[in-house]
């Protein structure tokens, strides 16, 4: 029986290191496997034992398995190493070809993967044992020279050794030169190496060897070499030091044909591209369309197709097909998940229903199936719970280890693409479904919209909002989806004090997800559900979602469902603000009201015996003259400035709808022509435009040029015994701009500082003939058009009301 070969199996998961040990042995009797739980105690059990093979997984407990390759090339270079794992992705398989792993496979749910294994492992032993042997032979034999040594070796490598010149002429060659070019090494013997390399890597061949290497390494060039059939292979090629024996003379370079692993590396590049190309899809066609294209590309499959899940669970349905498949198959293939054993369908639900690839060479042997196939070669890759991806071909044993890895890693790509575009899908269906909650007229509406959301958009089954009453002091119904009022108990209300999840998470302010809620001991386990989770909606209550299986909820639904609470809540504030503004509406309108009816009393009922006043005062005139009379006309008159003051700020209160672009230096001088200003001095300092309703703005601009000219203003300083009046009737009142709107100011005695916001108040004067309404009218003139004012001591020491707040137009 041929040498027994001891293989050390480096995997973190015990059951299938047991498994793989057990199954490689079983294989054959050639292997004898020990096993270690990490790297560290696989590099203890290599300076321990005779190892001839190590087989380690990707993922180890504390480091990856290509850090550990390269420690034990640091102890043992030479030594077989294959990656066995379980972590299928490009850049894994990229990354382990270029560090050196001896092969590379990956764990699949098949028998036939550990025969594969096994027939690796002897492969790798069995030309490591033959190469060693080779040397050991030469350096044992006593009667040759070092030269002859060398030689011996040289003729027994499986790389070509060649002697090449300076001008690049082959001066030597190894007979391995015929297995790896196609040639005898006789009839490559004098030529131009270089006239055999592709044209377009010439120029860096004699790039590479015509440098010196850098801190010792030998120069090292890839290229594309013609073989005898004329055909191009990939090379590498590495220098080494320049030899003058028995007439050859020149430098040694090793090559060896790599052309398989720059294939590999090649597909693994276009597998990159055709992920990349997954990340962008935007519909479960068009992603199924774009896996289906990537692996007839890569792997010339042209029978493959995605077949995806029914909604009724009991169907796997073709979503895309390869161009072959219309000619192979009599119709478009579909798998019924009760389909008897034997049938394609019932392999495909096997595989479906698994953890792994199912990898059948030759389907006309196969005893799992008794249904005849136009496909020959197949693997079978389960999509996650999206469906299956079905790669085959009509010839046996079509799909290589490289192939198998391609299609696993692409169903991995193609599962998290189907995750997004659905989730997406989830979203933007959720996003136009949340529209609709801004436009309900209650938060009784509110809560219905957002159940039948989660439901209808969402897929969630048991769902109840809940919302915050303070007269029940706690969490109350609001709306249930059907499965909760069939599932669920009736329960009024949650309180702070009752031990209840749902109050849990809307005092804390955020979701809660369980897994099992049996295993809690809240008031809510108390339930046929097993899977809880909980989004508060706010300070208005919460959004509930179960399911009566356990473990059922991630992270996405919760996402999701925090996108609808967020949208909910948004819904609630809309119609607390809506109901409010309704209230305000409501008060406004019945304000106004009295205001109309305050107004006619005052229009009708005072100015008519007014009238009456002044008509009597005018037939007493007639008959006498009298200085009682004249100050009868004086009242008279303050009585009609009262009635049109008191009706002015009857109205003024509703704010500005219709503010348009004014000239401000225009109505300030038609305001100065219409106010009696007597001898004053007005100086317009404004210039532009702004924004406001030009009959209001007028009121406001007459009711202060009037207050500096005939008023003064307002404040508690008298020059005379007539009240306040500021300078006389020689004031200069002065009209200015500010940064963001504008002042009256003028020169008179100005106001205290302790009665600048008092001078603002209805009913305010301290002359005998003011109002004291008309500062009150220009505060709430201001007020309507959104501006503030203010009343401040002016430059030359008098009242000086300044106006912000307003919109220029300029």
């Amino acid at each position: 029986m041929p040498d027994r070969i001891s293989v050390l199996l480096v995997d973190g998961d015990p059951n299938l290191r047991a498994v793989t040990a057990s199954s490689l042995e079983r294989e054959t009797d050639r292997v004898a496997v020990e096993t270690a739980p990490d790297a560290a105690a696989g590099l203890d059990a290599l300076a321990e034992g005779d190892v001839d093979c190590i087989v380690s997984d990707y993922e180890l407990p504390g480091r990856d398995g290509l850090s550990f390759l390269a420690e034990v090339r640091e102890r043992r270079p030479e030594l077989p190493f294959i990656l066995f794992t379980g972590r299928g992705s490009e850049a894994v398989a990229s990354e382990a070809i270029s560090a050196g792993v001896t092969d590379y496979l990956q764990k699949r749910d098949d028998a036939e993967i550990y025969e594969r294994l096994a027939t690796r492992i002897v492969e790798a032993v069995e030309k490591r044992r033959a190469e060693t042997a080779a040397a050991e032979t030469i350096e044992r034999a006593p009667d040759r020279t070092e030269a002859d040594r060398h030689r011996a070796f040289i003729e027994h490598a499986g790389d070509v050794v060649a002697v090449l010149s300076d001008d690049w002429e082959f001066r030597y060659l190894s007979p391995s030169c015929e297995r790896v070019s196609g040639y005898a090494p006789s009839d490559l013997l004098g030529e131009r190496s270089l006239d055999y390399i592709h044209p377009d890597d010439r120029e860096a061949v004699r790039e590479a060897f015509s440098s010196p290497g850098v801190d010792g390494d030998r120069p090292t060039a890839e290229y594309r070499f013609r073989t005898g059939d004329g055909e191009y292979r990939w090379l590498e090629s590495v220098g080494s030091d320049r030899i003058e024996t028995d007439g050859v003379e020149g430098y040694v370079v090793t090559t060896r044909d790599v052309s398989e692993r720059k294939e590999r590396e090649r597909t693994l590049a276009r597998l990159r591209e055709w992920t990349r190309e997954l990340n962008y899809s935007r519909t479960t066609e068009e992603t199924a369309e774009l896996a289906v294209a990537a692996v007839d590309d890569l792997i010339d499959a042209g029978l493959s197709g995605i077949h995806l899940l029914n909604e009724a669970g009991d169907r796997l349905e073709p979503a895309a097909l390869g161009e072959s498949v219309p000619a192979m198959f009599d119709e478009q293939p579909s798998y019924d998940r009760d389909a008897p054993p034997g049938t394609r369908a019932a392999l495909a639900w096997e595989a479906f229903r698994g953890d792994g690839s199912v990898v059948v060479d030759e389907l006309s042997t196969y005893e799992g199936l008794d249904e005849e196939s136009p496909a020959e070669s197949l693997v079978l890759r389960p999509i996650g719970g999206h469906g299956l991806f079905v790669v085959s071909a009509p010839e046996a044993r079509s799909f290589s280890d490289t192939d198998v890895l391609v299609a696993e890693i692409l169903s991995q790509h193609l599962e998290a693409a189907f995750d997004r575009v659905e989730r997406e899908t989830r979203v933007e269906r959720l996003h136009g479904a949340t529209r609709t909650l801004v436009r309900a007229d209650s938060r009784e509406e509110i809560a219905e919209r957002a159940v039948e959301a989660a439901t209808d958009v969402l897929g969630f089954s048991v769902v109840t909002v809940r919302v915050h009453d303070e007269e029940a002091g706690g969490l109350v119904p609001s709306a249930v989806s059907p499965e909760a009022a069939a599932l669920l108990p009736d329960r009024e209300t949650f309180t702070p004090d009752g031990g209840s999840l749902n109050w849990a998470a809307f005092e804390a302010g955020e979701a809660r997800m369980f897994d099992d809620i049996r295993t809690t001991e809240a008031l809510d386990a108390d339930t046929a559900l097993r899977s809880l989770l909980i989004v508060p909606i706010g300070e208005y209550g919460t959004l509930a979602l179960g399911e009566a299986e356990p473990g059922v909820f991630d992270g996405v639904d919760e996402y999701l469902a925090g996108i609808l609470a967020t949208a909910a809540e948004t819904a609630f504030q809309a119609e607390a603000r809506t109901r409010r503004l309704a209230e305000r509406t409501a008060e406004l309108e019945r304000q106004n009201d009295r205001l109309e009816e305050f107004a006619g009393v005052v229009s009708h009922d005072l100015r008519n015996p007014l009238e009456v006043a002044r008509g009597r005062t005018e037939l007493a005139r007639e008959e006498c003259d009298s200085d009682h009379l004249r100050a009868v006309d004086r009242a008279h008159d303050r009585m009609a400035a009262l009635i049109d003051d008191v009706l002015t700020l009857a109205r003024e209160g509703t704010p500005v709808t219709d503010a348009e672009p004014v000239d401000l230096g225009r109505i300030v001088g038609s305001c100065w022509r219409t106010v009696n200003t007597k001898d004053a001095t007005l100086r317009t300092e404004v210039e532009g435009m702004i924004v406001a309703d030009e009959g209001r703005l007028k009121q406001l601009l007459e009711n202060l040029i009037r207050n500096s000219v005939e008023h003064g203003s307002t404040g508690s300083r008298t020059e005379s015994g007539d009240s306040v009046e500021h300078g006389g009737a020689d004031v200069t009142v002065t009209v200015g701009t500010l940064p963001d709107g504008f002042y009256v100011a003028d020169d008179g005695p100005g106001i205290e500082p302790d009665r600048r916001e008092a001078v603002f108040d209805a009913g305010h004067s301290t002359s005998q003939s003011g109002t004291g309404f008309g500062l009150r009218i220009v505060e709430q003139v201001a007020d309507a058009h959104g501006w503030s004012v203010r009343a401040v001591e002016s430059e030359a020491g008098g009242a000086r009301f300044e106006i912000t707040g307003v919109e220029s137009a300029d």
